[in-house]
């Protein structure tokens, strides 16, 4: 009853950081106390969920309890970190530098021209990164994943929260970024297995859905560039000069 009590306590606690903030959800056995799960992504998806560790964690009674002592201490971040630094390839290993390496001419969009399609998506994804800072973030990434794999990462649970917080924030974006990549060559690979089978639906829909994708892009490069330092900008001008029709993004953003 005292740890219900307790949980009550902090699940109230939570509330009050924020709109949207849940509190952590927590089972056990009345039989054998303590038999308490916290779920393996707890810090690893939001600033929210970041919160939510940290009024559970940064409460002393718990977190010397023995439930919180039965808990791994390092490596929670290891896997998913692991997957956000993987290059997304097709089945015969292309990636996206790959496909921007082959140089395939970029046609009008009305071609029905998968090459082209996917040399277009492919120019967005690398000039996302580099609007983003991919390496710099990539960096910050692991440095944050080395400080989240401390045992006396809660010593200090307001600076805890901070990099969780940010570390979750890095992971969402780069997720994001990741998961366009990795469905331009699922696209790449469907349209190859439509034409090995003389599937034309299926060939046809994934040249729809290359299609959609390449609109979305451009999409994405505004929202990369719009981002960060330059967050307060609400527009930009563009060139494109080359027949790549790689833009030349000019210094002159509107504030």
């Amino acid at each position: 009853m005292a740890v219900l009590s307790l949980l009550r306590r902090l699940s109230s606690r939570c509330l009050k950081l924020g709109p949207g903030i849940q509190p952590v959800i927590v089972s056990f056995s009345s039989h054998s106390f303590p038999r308490t799960r916290i779920p393996s992504n707890l810090v690893d998806t939001s600033g929210i969920s970041a919160m939510v560790l940290y009024c559970i964690y940064g409460h002393s009674e718990f977190r010397n309890s023995y439930v919180f002592a039965s808990l791994p201490k390092r490596r929670w971040f290891s896997s998913s970190v692991a997957a956000v630094l993987t290059v997304p390839k097709t089945s015969d290993g292309m990636t996206v530098d790959a496909i921007v390496d082959k140089r395939w001419p970029i046609l009008d969009e009305n071609e029905c021209d998968w090459r082209s399609h996917a040399a277009a998506i492919a120019l967005s994804v690398q000039l996302i990164k580099k609007r983003l800072q991919w390496k710099k973030m990539i960096i910050r990434l692991e440095h944050l994943s080395v400080a989240l794999n401390k045992p006396d990462l809660w010593d200090d649970s307001t600076y805890a929260s901070q990099v969780s917080r940010e570390h979750g924030m890095l992971m969402a974006k780069m997720r994001e970024v990741n998961g366009f990549e990795q469905e331009l060559l699922e696209l790449i690979d469907l349209i190859r297995l439509a034409r090995e089978e003389n599937d034309a639906e299926l060939e046809s829909e994934s040249m729809r859905a290359l299609l959609k994708m390449r609109r979305h892009s451009k999409e994405k490069e505004l929202e990369a560039l719009l981002a960060g330092e330059n967050d307060s900008c609400s527009c930009y001008i563009e060139v494109c000069s080359d027949i790549l029709q790689k833009p030349l993004v000019l210094s002159i953003l509107c504030g």
